[in-house]
């Protein structure tokens, strides 16, 4: 999942939006990055509350499980 989520986090920070060329490509990506994310909302929200919950009860990793 952390890889996953590092990939997405990159692309998402792609500056190449700001050319105007192959606009629908552009969209096309847009869409399947979305739909992508939906999908995997579930299990991003679980791996934020196992997080959450680890803190919480003073995992002695929990700086590190905060950065992340």
């Amino acid at each position: 999942m952390q890889i996953w989520i590092l990939e997405k986090l990159q692309t998402a920070s792609e500056e190449t939006f700001r050319d105007p060329t192959n606009l629908q490509a552009k969209i096309q990506k847009h869409e399947a990055f979305v739909a992508e994310v939906q999908a995997h909302a579930n299990a991003i929200t679980k791996l934020d509350k196992t997080g959450d919950d680890m803190i919480q009860h003073g995992h002695y990793e929990k700086e590190t499980i905060r950065v992340r």
